[in-house]
């Protein structure tokens, strides 16, 4: 009725590894919740709706992302230039998520 599917981006994202002390599996991942192993810092996710291109729906990308990119991400596709770019550690990911580009990611920091 309001064909609102066409503009829809749907995001979902989880933040790390499940905490194998209340019988979450991270498997075949090393590691869990509060590690620095995969499993502790590796999640899954998963992107939907109408603004998504059709050649890439059902595709799995192996792209390195973190979650601090989602905010300069968002910001390109409602149009939106953050005020302070270089405070922001994200990077847009907009290529690699509409056109299956190479992530401009090659490294992620942990533990500082």
């Amino acid at each position: 009725k309001y064909d609102l599917w066409d503009d829809l981006l749907l995001i979902w994202s989880t933040d790390n590894g499940g905490p194998v002390g209340n019988a979450a599996s991270n498997w075949p991942l090393r590691g869990s919740k509060a590690t620095l192993w995969e499993g502790g810092v590796r999640g899954d996710g998963f992107i939907t709706g109408g603004y998504l291109n059709q050649n890439q729906r059902g595709k799995i990308s192996e792209g390195l992302m973190h979650s601090s990119d989602w905010l300069p991400t968002i910001c390109e596709i409602v149009g939106i230039t953050p005020a302070n770019k270089s405070i922001l550690d994200g990077m847009s990911m907009l290529d690699v998520i509409q056109k299956n580009a190479k992530s401009p990611r090659t490294e992620i920091v942990h533990n500082i």
